[in-house]
């Protein structure tokens, strides 16, 4: 069966509407001709500024860009709500929480677009958002009960979607390193908590996205993590395909290589794995001095996922492998959506130079993905 398989259009900046139909052009129209093709699949990404702009407009224009430009959407990513590509982004990547309206508000008007664009060949479309939150932004437990209750509202407003458009979408989770979902056994627990209060919509409208980059920061075992989700009776209804960096931090190599990573817009988080097998780690690069006694290092850092080696580091491919080849047979309806963001970022040798760069290098990833799922 052949897999529904795109690339995220997070990685092209766009702040507003009219930057965002520019990026149609220069961006998966490009990647669209780099693998010779007639038509691709888009994972569409808007910041609620161009999310807005489009709606009162009854999303006409950006219609006829993806008409024009031979795209066809059946996925979002609704994660960022904000300018994903500012000078600092970090932590203002979580906000607003699902404990806040305007998270819920978004992400229905996400839907609702969704809806229209859906085929009626393909009446199934999946939106992939932040885990609940920043683990620190939910200290209180009064917050979670609000992300619950949104949630829910959620749900509930994907059911009146279906009921109107025929279109059945599914809100996905995405665990994170530091948030409120970081691994597949705290998704196990939220679901379980969210089934004992509302079953019915958990089961048909939300479900959970799996990046493989997140998954493999936290030192999760791809094969043990596909079971445990499995015996939760939790919905994939999304993958993220990414891998992060692996190293030996005893290496000074691999270190000075790590340093030239080091960049201020993204967060990037970092495990570590001690002898004992237990996983310690911090917010982020530049504290990462205290994890010196580790012996195994994992960083939330989106390089291409064709590369098994990044110079003197390693990448988490096998992890991303692991899990594309039980899905290919096991989960027919899923999603893949290839999700390096970080090509703009990449140190100045590997950065791409112009759009028709970028575009080669997001068809390379593309190529290898599809030859995984075959």
């Amino acid at each position: 069966m052949k897999k529904a398989l795109c690339y995220c259009g997070n990685v092209h900046p766009a702040k507003d509407l009219d930057e965002l139909l520019g990026t149609l052009a220069s961006g998966p129209a490009l990647v669209r001709a780099s693998l010779g093709r007639e038509r691709l699949s888009y994972g569409l990404w808007l910041s609620d500024t161009a999310l807005q702009r489009s709606a009162s407009e009854q999303h006409r224009r950006l219609r006829a860009a993806l008409d024009e430009h031979g795209l066809d959407v059946w996925t979002m990513n609704a994660f960022p709500l904000g300018d994903f590509h500012a000078p600092v982004v970090k932590h203002a990547v979580y906000h607003p929480h699902w404990g806040q309206p305007e998270r819920l508000h978004y992400t229905l008007r996400a839907a609702e677009l969704l809806a229209q664009l859906l085929p009626e060949s393909r009446p199934y479309g999946s939106i992939s958002t932040l885990p609940i939150g920043y683990g620190r932004d939910f200290a209180d437990a009064g917050q979670l009960r609000l992300a619950l209750n949104n949630l829910r509202a959620a749900a509930l407003g994907l059911a009146e979607i279906e009921s109107k458009s025929g279109k059945h979408i599914r809100l996905c989770l995405e665990p994170e390193p530091a948030c409120v979902l970081e691994t597949g056994r705290d998704a196990v627990r939220l679901f379980e908590q969210l089934r004992a209060e509302h079953r019915g919509e958990v089961e048909r409208y939300l479900g959970l996205c799996l990046d493989t980059c997140h998954h493999a920061v936290a030192f999760e075992d791809a094969n043990a993590l596909l079971d445990e989700l499995g015996a939760a009776d939790i919905c994939i209804g999304k993958v993220q395909l990414s891998s992060a960096v692996d190293l030996d931090p005893r290496s000074a190599s691999a270190r000075s290589a790590l340093r030239a990573l080091d960049e201020p817009r993204f967060l990037h988080q970092v495990r570590a794995q001690l002898s004992s097998g237990q996983v310690i780690g911090c917010d982020d690069l530049p504290e990462s001095s205290a994890l010196e006694a580790a012996e195994r290092w994992r960083v939330h850092y989106h390089l291409p996922i064709h590369r098994e080696r990044y110079g003197e580091l390693h990448t988490t491919r096998d992890f991303l492998v692991a899990i594309l080849r039980r899905l290919r047979a096991e989960s027919p309806s899923t999603h893949f959506e290839v999700e390096t963001y970080t090509w703009g970022v990449l140190p100045s040798a590997d950065r791409p130079s112009s759009p028709e760069a970028l575009a080669s290098c997001i068809a390379e990833e593309l190529r290898f993905a599809e030859g995984e799922l075959a």
